[in-house]
């Protein structure tokens, strides 16, 4: 990636990224579906800026991200991967793994001076998630 003169890149919020202070997530560290349901969903097709603020509205704003499709081998590598992908019976904790790792990510996001960007959890919607009409 080149990132022209005077810019910062940051990854502000891969998957598996815990959506509350205290959380850390490690690399080898399986994925459950409780963890998943309260963690940055996968593949974040689209995004968008909600302005919390209009007079610092880069500063401070909502990211809406969009968790479109799963990885099943990038999902599962800590166990060596999924159970029956292919054929057979999926376990049901598999199954609510992978169906939260879809659906809408909500977080907050302000630039500092310093940090660049700080982040803070805002919800997480899944297809799990009840919704009131």
């Amino acid at each position: 990636m080149v990132v022209p003169e005077g810019y910062v890149a940051q990854i502000l919020v891969p998957w598996g990224t815990p959506l509350s202070a205290g959380d850390s997530w490690q690399p080898d560290q399986p994925m459950t579906a409780e963890r998943q349901a309260s963690s940055v969903g996968m593949h974040h097709d689209g995004m968008a800026g909600f302005a919390l603020d209009t007079d610092n509205a880069s500063r401070r704003f909502v990211l809406a991200l969009n968790n479109e499709y799963i990885d099943q081998s990038a999902l599962w590598a800590p166990q060596g991967g999924p159970t029956n992908a292919d054929e057979g019976q999926r376990p049901a904790e598999e199954s609510r793994t992978e169906i939260n790792a879809h659906g809408v990510t909500l977080v907050e996001v302000e630039k500092t001076p310093v940090a660049n960007g700080r982040m803070y959890r805002v919800r997480a919607i899944t297809v799990g998630l009840p919704v009131r009409r």
